[in-house]
């Protein structure tokens, strides 16, 4: 026996889709009691532009903001070059003192 608010209704999107904008009743049938009308409101498809999770029009893929993030692959390259560069003349330095 079904106790108020203990009843989860689940609804398909396609009926979802299939009901007009605005005020719908729903009517929920149960084998131990009376039926139950809910009232539901859809409310209007919002647009791209409205939409809080804008979509990339070529991959419809949420889009993300730019960040900073290729200066820190910038200054790990300019650092590796650098330690690389500092070894090459140590190395260099070293074979002329060894002369």
């Amino acid at each position: 026996m079904a106790t108020k608010g203990s009843v989860i209704v689940k609804i398909s999107q396609a009926y979802i889709d299939s009901l007009a904008d605005g005020k719908s009743e729903l009517t929920v049938k149960f084998k131990d009691g009376d039926p139950v009308k809910v009232s539901v409101e859809i409310l209007p498809a919002q647009s791209s532009e409205t939409d809080p999770e804008k979509t990339d029009e070529k991959t419809d893929s949420p889009t993300s903001p730019k960040t900073d993030d290729t200066m820190v692959l910038a200054w790990l390259i300019f650092l590796l070059g650098a330690a690389s560069f500092t070894v090459v003349l140590m190395a260099k330095k070293r074979d002329e003192m060894a002369r």
